[in-house]
């Protein structure tokens, strides 16, 4: 192929996500590339082939992909540079009397072509003589020993590279003692084979007396009494007393006059209290003050102003401080109602399990895992058989305020006794509240539960009597559980 592009490096900036780049020139093999990550400090480290990345699209005219493996992505704020990096060698030998491939030539052509292009692409990066211009030595012949701690530079003719001081490697100041009555310049010296630059500050005795100035002129004596002498811009000068109230001080232009007393004029703390007559601050002094804000005292005993509380907010006290906050403890964030007015029944076969009361259960997702629910249930159940009816409220599987009993069927929040004769026509009211501490924010159900216990086999009804006649004797009923969430 022809050579048409001198491209032989490509740049990438790491995100910490990617870990393909594509390079846009031509390889002969995966190892033809030079892979460097240079760090947001500009320090450079050269990645290795298959241990750090691996590569695709060797002998592709257009290029291919450099893929870094697990654990070797570009960071974010690193530079990915990918550079073709060919051996300095010759591998295509031809054999006399062998054919003659076109595409094995252009390939030697090529390679030669792009070992060319990188040396170009290294001699760009150099420092370089202009081709107008002219060194007569541009080799650097000094050793290690001769340029440490200096910099590279010129000789005196411009025609040589040598190693230079050039620069401040210390620094120190002394004192120089200046005499009595005598003047004294400061000092300085630099060493260019150290670096050591040393300065020296004048320090010591009185310095020389100035000239003396002109006499004073005193041609306007004082006529009034109280008037004072000052010395004006030219001249001596005669200053009248002020008015009353008024006081001595430095005007704008830095000279002396009588003004009233401006606030600029008294340092803050300066008006003592006692200096203050009772009643002299009027509300007209604090209509600074924003609407809806307060004054009150700060940890320093000093008056502050505390800004309006946000809507709903009450104005509490820590037992040190006051201040505006959202009112906690005690609301009612929610209520979530269940209302069974269906009737039915289901079976209780010699278990003290509990069973379901189908249809009297509440769900509710609490706001917040600080949150009490408490939980009203009103029911009406009757037994088939004569036999104490058990219930329980159920949080999903989780039985909860049962009595603490060791041995007795129990362990039920409410119990009730049938009557032997007339159980077939009792409705026993079931009523109790209880309050909860699910500590979630999941949704929750609470289910009342019954039982006849272990001795008894029989059936219970709900909302209804045994027998369900239609008389005043056999009314149905109605039950209810209801959920409210109280907030911490």
């Amino acid at each position: 192929m022809s050579v048409s592009s001198t491209t032989t490096k490509n740049s990438h900036s790491g995100n910490g996500s990617t870990t393909a780049f594509a390079y846009s020139f031509k390889i002969f093999a995966d190892a033809d590339l030079l892979v460097i990550i240079r760090a947001s400090t500009g320090a450079e480290t050269t990645k290795s082939l298959s241990t750090h990345y691996t590569v695709s699209g060797a002998g592709a005219e257009s290029g291919g992909t450099v893929t870094f493996t697990s654990g070797n992505t570009p960071a974010s704020g690193e530079t990915v540079v990918i550079r073709r990096n060919l051996g300095l060698t010759q591998a295509t030998d031809y054999v006399e009397n062998d054919p003659f491939p076109a595409e094995s030539h252009e390939d030697a052509l090529d390679r030669l072509t792009f070992i060319t292009q990188g040396i170009q692409e290294e001699l760009d990066r150099s420092f370089k003589v202009s081709k107008t211009n002219s060194i007569t030595t541009p080799e650097f012949v000094d050793d290690a020993s001769t340029r440490a701690s200096k910099l590279l530079g010129f000789s005196s003719s411009g025609n040589n590279l040598e190693a230079t001081t050039g620069r401040v490697s210390s620094v120190s100041v002394s004192n120089v003692a200046v005499s009595s009555g005598a003047s004294q310049a400061a000092t300085v010296s630099f060493n260019t084979t150290s670096g050591a630059l040393a300065l020296g500050i004048p320090v010591g005795s009185t310095g020389a007396t100035g000239a003396t100035g002109a006499a004073g002129d005193l041609s306007d004596p004082t006529t009034t009494q109280h008037d004072i002498i000052v010395r004006g811009a030219s001249a001596v000068e005669r200053l009248a007393k002020g008015s009353n109230s008024t006081v001595l001080n430095t005007n704008a232009s830095g000279a002396l006059a009588y003004s009233t007393v401006s606030t600029a004029m008294i340092a803050d703390d300066a008006v003592a209290t006692a200096k203050i007559a009772d009643n002299a601050v009027s509300l007209a002094k604090l209509a600074g003050i924003a609407r809806g804000k307060i004054i009150v005292g700060d940890a320093s005993g000093n008056p502050s102003v505390l800004a309006a509380g946000s809507n709903g907010h009450a104005l509490v006290s820590d037992g040190t401080d006051v201040g505006f906050a959202a009112v906690g403890g005690g609301k009612i964030l929610q209520v979530v109602t269940t209302q069974l007015d269906t009737t039915g029944s289901f079976s209780s076969s010699s278990t003290s399990d509990y069973a379901d009361i189908s249809g009297l259960a509440v769900a509710i997702t609490p706001a917040a895992t600080s949150s009490k629910i408490l939980i009203f249930v009103n029911t009406v159940l009757a037994s088939s058989v004569f036999a104490t009816i058990h219930t329980s409220l159920f949080r999903g599987s989780t039985k909860l305020g049962a009595a603490n009993v060791s041995s007795r069927v129990g362990g039920s929040m409410v119990n009730l006794s049938s009557n032997q004769a007339i159980y077939a026509l009792e409705q026993h009211g079931f009523s109790f509240h209880y309050l909860d501490s699910p500590s979630t924010t999941d949704a929750t159900t609470y289910q009342l539960k019954a039982t006849l216990g272990a001795s008894y086999n029989g059936s219970l009804f709900f909302n209804r009597t045994v027998n369900d006649t239609d008389a005043d004797y056999g009314a149905r009923s109605r039950s209810v559980i209801t959920a409210v969430e109280v907030g911490a």
